[in-house]
Formats: structure tokens, sequence, C-alpha cells
């Protein structure tokens, strides 16, 4: 806290705060004012200030150095006068402490860089209640996100995901844990670049990569991530609508049924491919997105080749009752 010259003179008790109780002194009292002090004033335990003088004998203020009731000695106000002089020229980061904030964050970023597991440990599971200070913990957490200690990796990237956003710096860094070892720390890169978001779109090819990861739980945070970027991740995840890893494909039809009317135009088109598997998977991925995709299948079944008329007529049937009231109107067009 920094004090003003005011508040700092004023900490120094006076004669006429007698038996006022006071809070604890802002400031070291040494030298003669600590002679004053100890001469005149006693402190009780419950903290109201008792005169040991006759408060008669005292004009206000007097600190009785040199002994006498009524003049002050020429040594205290010399004193006083350094005093205050010192408190007018000093600057104010030679009077103040730093805001304890800034203390904790420059221990976390020290912890981080410990060679000591314990401790950087700490200092990660630290960094999750500094999300204020994401500008000067980013870094230090994406530097840690390689760290040696695969228990420190996933704690790091756990304060990362809380930080969500204002963690976009540490994307690089994510992105190469989906390459880890380690499931986990895989499975919490995934979440983390949920967390951030769009500010994570450069992840989305190896967010792509991770729908064959062989961890269902690393491929569900895949999948959530890619929903997250919505259109953009769409082109590279109908990619695997026609791969030959039934896992792969499996994981990019429930991105894609999550994704949703984003995700129907660049689907329908592979309706007309001709290769038996990318046309299964995507009747599958236009019957998981549902509703939205109705009124173009619809219109591919009146207006289509006859394989694309078989392959949308069969997603419609998938849909089921939400596809019903289309057809109806389609029929009764003819």
């Amino acid at each position: 806290m920094i004090l003003s010259v005011k508040e700092r003179i004023g900490a120094v008790p006076r004669l006429e705060d007698c038996g006022k109780s006071l809070p604890p002194l802002t400031h070291p009292i040494k030298g003669r004012e600590a002679q004053s002090l100890s001469a005149n004033w006693r402190r009780k335990e419950d903290g109201v200030l008792t005169c040991v003088n006759n408060p008669a004998k005292f004009e206000a203020g007097d600190r009785n150095v040199c002994g006498s009731p009524r003049k002050r000695c020429p040594m205290d106000r010399i004193a006083a006068g350094l005093f205050c002089l010192l408190l007018l020229v000093a600057p104010a980061s030679a009077l103040a402490q730093a805001p304890p904030a800034a203390v904790a964050v420059d221990a976390i970023t020290k912890g981080l860089e410990s060679a000591d597991p314990t401790v950087a440990s700490q200092a990660a599971e630290k960094a999750k209640a500094h999300k204020e200070a994401a500008d000067k913990l980013v870094p230090a957490l994406a530097k840690a996100v390689r760290h040696p200690n695969e228990a420190i990796r996933l704690t790091v990237i756990e304060a990362l995901s809380e930080m969500g956003p204002v963690a976009a710096a540490a994307v690089p860094a994510l992105v190469d844990a989906l390459g880890d070892k380690d499931p986990s720390v895989r499975e919490a890169a995934g979440l983390a670049l949920f967390a951030i978001g769009q500010g994570a779109e450069q992840a989305i090819p190896k967010l792509t990569e991770a729908l064959g990861d062989d961890s269902e739980r690393v491929r569900a945070a895949a999948v959530l991530a890619l929903v997250k970027f919505g259109k953009s991740s769409v082109p590279k995840v109908v990619e695997l609508l026609g791969s030959t890893d039934a896992i792969k494909s499996e994981a990019a039809v429930k991105a894609l049924g999550r994704i949703g009317e984003p995700a129907v135009p660049d689907v329908i088109k592979l309706l007309s491919r001709g290769d038996r598997e990318t046309t299964a998977s995507a009747v599958k991925a236009l019957s998981a997105v549902g509703g939205p995709a109705v009124d173009p299948l619809v219109k591919l079944v009146q207006t289509g080749t006859p394989q694309v008329r078989k392959a949308a007529a069969e997603a419609l049937i998938e849909i089921g009752a939400p596809a019903v009231p289309a057809l109806v109107k389609a029929l009764m067009s003819r």
C-alpha cells in the first residue's frame, strides 16, 4: 500500500489520541521517535493508547524527547524535518512494496521453471487462480507444457484450460501436446483448445488427426474442439468421411452431426462421389445433422441422379419423423 505524506505522518500517535483505539503503526518508528513513544505512551493489548505523563502539561503533539514537559527538543525538530523531506523526495518505488498479486505471479513463473517437480506442480496449481495475470503467466505455462514430468504437463494444461480465450498464446504448445505419449495429456490438450475457442483455429488439422486416436476420450475431446470451431473445421473433417479407418470415419460423423447446418453443403457433395463407403458415411452424417439437412435432401430426391436420389432418400429415412412433413409436401407438389 502506498501512503501519502499526510498518512505516514499521521500514523505516529499524538497526545490528543490518548484513550483512543488506534490501528497498528503503518511504518517502523526508530531513533528519537521511538524514545518519545516509549517515554510518553503505552499501548495496551486491546490497542488503546494511554499517556504515561500528565496530558495537561503538554501541547498537542509534544513528544517530550528532551525531558522537558513544555519544550520540544531541537534535535527532534531536525529529525522530524528530515523525515518529512525524505517522504517528499523519495521515489514511490522506494516507499512502496509490490502488490501481493504481482509478487504471487512472479513466484509462480519462477516455480514453473523449477527442476523440482513438487515446486513446479504447486506453481501450476496456483496459476489457476490468477487468470487476470494471463499476459505474464501464459508464456511461462506454455513453456511448461513441454515439462518432462507428465503430471506437471497435465496440471499446466489444465491451468491453461481454465484461463480460456486469454490463453491463446499457448495454442502452439497445446497443438504439440496433442501428440503427447500420455493419453491424459492429449485429452487435456484437446479440452484446452476447446476452452480457448476461436483463437485456436490453427489446431484444426492436428485435432482432425486426433479423431483417429486410440483413446476414445481423446477422440471425444477433439470432437468438442472441432465443433467449437464450427464451419472452419468442416472441410478437414469431411475428408475423413471417406477414410477406410472406421474409427476416424465414425468420429467425423459425430463431429459433423454436432456442427449441424454449416456442415450440410460439404457433406451433400459426397453423395455423388460414387464410392460406397464415402456415401454411407455422408448419409450417416446428414442423418446426424437432422432437421437442417431435410430440405436439401428432399431437393436431391427430386432432382438428383438415381444414385444421389437413393442416398438422399436413405438419409431422410434415417432422420425419421422430422423429415416427414417435407416429404409429404414434395410428393403432393408432383
